[in-house]
């Protein structure tokens, strides 16, 4: 099934993730020092929607995607993540206020 993603959509989601976020922070924010809103960002961009490797699967080559267009869904979907964990950093930030916490952008193994 395909399924656009519109301009409310994406802000609806940015709002779940950090409404997820805090619901974390709240709950395991004394026990947590280093906080990765989303582990391997590029991996999650470049493989969803460039190579289609990973869920969802999206990418311009149709021999190896039924729909996608890479040139530009792997930037929106860069762009989003960014929108989201900088969401995360500032509700952590003035919500919860604690200076000795390390939040990290890009994680890879």
């Amino acid at each position: 099934m395909k399924r656009r993603l519109n301009k409310n959509s994406v802000s609806d989601c940015r709002k779940d993730f950090t409404a997820f976020a805090d619901v974390c922070f709240r709950n395991f924010g004394d026990r947590v020092l280093y906080w990765t809103p989303v582990n391997e960002a590029n991996v999650f961009a470049v493989g969803g929607y460039d190579q289609g490797i990973i869920p969802p699967g999206r990418c311009s080559a149709r021999t190896s995607c039924s729909w996608g267009n890479s040139s530009i869904e792997t930037y929106i979907v860069g762009h989003n993540i960014l929108l989201a964990h900088s969401a995360v950093v500032r509700l952590y930030r003035e919500k919860y206020k604690v200076s000795n916490v390390l939040f990290i952008l890009y994680s890879s193994n």
